[in-house]
């Protein structure tokens, strides 16, 4: 049952099982199985619903970027070394911080693009590098407006999420 969902996934998404997943259909899979997953209280979920909502939740929590996690420089070097040259040649300046923090532009997608490995394999998509940059003319304009988008949203779309 589980294998063929997958299998039918992967036929939808336009994706190659893997070694391993065929392994383990020729095994006749395994006995995980979601409806195993309990509540903090280890209680059975009273619907698939939210059994979907609590792994959702859990996997937003593990994923997200918190803010007490955040350290400075000084938690991890010494007061004095702190102090060195070296160390404060590193730090951004004011104007650098206030610069970073302004909209993503077009010459830094540019940029981006003109310092990928094109010679990487093409993401689930089937778009190279290569492509991109060949159609950059036509896709720059669309790019900058979805990363501008991404980043006034705070998520990622749905197909940046897949890869």
């Amino acid at each position: 049952m589980r294998a063929g969902k997958y299998r039918e996934f992967l036929e939808n998404n336009n994706e190659k099982a893997t070694r391993a997943f065929c392994r383990l259909n020729k095994e006749g899979g395994c006995n995980d199985d979601v409806t195993q997953i309990r509540d903090d209280d280890n209680k059975v979920f009273n619907s698939n619903s939210d059994r979907g909502k609590y792994i959702g939740k859990f996997y937003s929590g593990l994923f997200k970027k918190k803010l007490d996690r955040l350290l400075a420089i000084e938690d991890f070097l010494t007061a004095e070394c702190c102090g060195e040259d070296w160390v404060q040649q590193k730090k951004l300046t004011e104007a650098e911080k206030i610069e970073l923090e302004g909209e993503v532009t077009l010459d830094e997608l540019n940029s981006a693009l003109d310092n990928s490995n094109f010679s990487s394999t093409s993401g689930w998509d089937g778009l190279s590098f290569k492509v991109l940059k060949k159609f950059w003319g036509l896709l720059s304009n669309l790019m900058l407006k979805m990363t501008r988008e991404t980043f006034n949203e705070g998520e990622l779309t749905e197909t940046f999420k897949m890869g």
